[in-house]
């Protein structure tokens, strides 16, 4: 038992170093081997992988034999003193030890040569376990990680490809798993000749548990754009009081915008400068909000008795203020009492009122207001008006003929005024015009035969003026007369017959400078046809 058990361990040392040089090599070819020089011998598939290995595995293996051999030969001699074979300190004598030593030798040869042959196909179970053990442990200097003690996972079904040249990794979908406990599946890729890189120093960081997020771009140097301002009406102050001069240059006449205090002048610059309303170019009302504050400017606004603009336009205070100066509510429900230029709608305005579905400007009525300047010919602008009513102020000036283009027009009445000049002869075309009252003014001039085109009149007032002529006959067409006032004019000849046929009809009241034949305006109206002579 003792000598199989020395025999066993001096077996196992052989294969480790002894062996390798009964097999064609030495441990100077393994050297060579080591250091990259291959050899044709077929030293089996023990000495193939030995051979194959690092320097410092070579001088770990014979450390690992000596070490070995003496624990077995120690071993021996404690349990077996008489074995010569491993006795110590016994020497051996003659041919008794030379036949020894040969049976020795030969007994080894013979195992060696079984070893071998079991070598070339595949290590025995007991030595190739022997050396996967042998092998792995202590291998300080190589990187591999201890195996984990955990079964190795079924390979994955389908043929496996053929290793890419170089030491590519298998392709694995995702991050890179550990390696694989116990031995690898399929023929292992041959080493990698040359010497192994040092370990990686510190532990290796686990792997990212999914793909790797792309970098974000790396900021650009570039100074950031400023974006472009936001204007409202899309265009810029400059560009909106541009566009909306273009468009009032077709309402007003252009050269009234150079005289820096015309009506016009002030108007565009409220419009585009001061109306917090801030109205763009292609609003539907910009026309109808200019032409009410030329109406404004041009009638002397600012000295109103009522509904005068605030002092400051921009100071809520000064606002609230005029507002409360302003009680001419034209008509309950569809006008307002707010002060003019305030930044509300112009129907808000006092004395003024809109369609309240269109919101077209309907009436201006303005009675004993102190309006003063000049009637402006903007008003033609405001197409759906019906109603203009400037009485008892200081209007002066003439009558724009633009007048003459309000068609819709129902009551003209601007008595009581300073206005000068004749009747235009636009002004006839009023065929809807129902109320003409111009008394108490300076006009002049003929009274025009075309009045006959104003056939809905019924209230014609042109006393106290300074018309010249005589009465036209044409005015015996206009059926539907109620009042028709002559008198205290410079008109001469007799009433016309057609004119006082109207008496036997609906018109109730005709007067004339009919009281003193002397007077050389004298209008010769016997009774019944006037109704009073002056």
């Amino acid at each position: 038992h003792t000598h199989t058990q020395g025999h066993r361990i001096m077996r196992r040392v052989a294969l480790g170093l002894g062996l390798i040089a009964d097999a064609g090599f030495g441990v100077d070819e393994h050297q060579k081997l080591a250091e990259g020089t291959p050899d044709d011998a077929a030293g089996g598939t023990a000495s193939g992988v030995l051979a194959g290995q690092h320097q410092d595995v070579i001088d770990l293996l014979r450390q690992k034999a000596t070490t070995t051999l003496g624990e077995g030969v120690e071993d021996a001699s404690s349990s077996a003193a008489n074995t010569s074979l491993f006795k110590k300190d016994a020497p051996m004598q003659g041919k008794k030890k030379k036949k020894m030593e040969k049976m020795a030798i030969k007994r080894g040869l013979h195992e060696n040569q079984m070893d071998q042959t079991e070598a070339d196909d595949a290590m025995t179970l007991e030595d190739e376990g022997y050396w996967d053990r042998f092998l792995t442990e202590d291998r300080s200097i190589e990187p591999t990680p201890p195996p984990t003690p955990a079964p190795t996972p079924p390979p994955t079904p389908g043929p496996t490809p053929p290793p890419t040249p170089g030491p590519t990794p298998p392709p694995t979908p995702g991050p890179t798993p550990p390696p694989t406990p116990g031995p690898t599946p399929g023929p292992t890729p041959p080493p990698t000749p040359g010497p192994t890189p040092p370990p990686t120093p510190g532990p290796t960081p686990a792997p990212t548990p999914g793909p790797t997020p792309a970098p974000t771009a790396r900021p650009t140097t570039a100074a950031p754009t400023t974006p472009a301002p936001t204007f409202t009406c899309n265009l810029s102050p400059e560009e909106r009081a541009a566009a909306i001069a273009d468009i009032l240059e077709q309402v007003s006449n252009p050269i009234d915008f150079v005289a820096p205090f015309s009506p016009q002048s002030q108007s565009l610059k409220w419009i585009t400068e001061e109306d917090s309303l801030y109205l763009c170019p292609d609003d539907p009302f910009l026309v109808q909000r200019y032409t009410m504050a030329v109406f404004y400017f041009s009638t002397d606004g600012p000295n109103w008795v009522e509904c005068s603009a605030p002092d400051d336009l921009s100071d809520p205070a000064s606002i609230a203020d005029a507002n409360a100066n302003c009680n001419l509510e034209v008509e309950i429900g569809q006008g307002g009492t707010d002060a003019w230029l305030t930044p509300v709608s112009e129907c808000k305005w006092g004395g003024v009122a809109c369609d309240t579905v269109s919101g077209d400007m309907e009436r201006i009525e303005f009675e004993k207001n102190n309006l003063a300047g000049t009637i402006p010919r903007e008003l033609q602008e405001l197409s759906e008006l019906r109603f203009l009513h400037m009485e008892e102020g200081r209007t002066g000036g003439t009558i724009p003929p633009e007048l003459g283009n309000l068609s819709n027009l129902l009551e003209l009445d601007m008595n009581f005024n300073a206005l000068t000049g004749s009747i235009p002869a636009n002004m006839y075309n009023l065929a809807n015009l129902l109320e003409f009252d111009m008394n108490d003014n300076s006009l002049s001039g003929p009274i025009s035969p075309d009045m006959q085109k104003m056939t809905k009149l019924t209230f014609l007032q042109f006393h106290r003026n300074q018309f010249t002529g005589s009465i036209p006959a044409e005015v015996g067409n206009l059926g539907r007369l109620i009042v028709a006032t002559f008198d205290t004019n410079f008109l001469q000849d007799p009433m016309p017959e057609e004119v006082c046929l109207l008496r036997a009809g609906n018109l109730r009241t005709l007067t004339s400078d009919c009281l003193d034949p002397a007077d050389p305006f004298y209008v010769e109206c016997a009774t019944p046809c006037c109704t009073q002579c002056f």
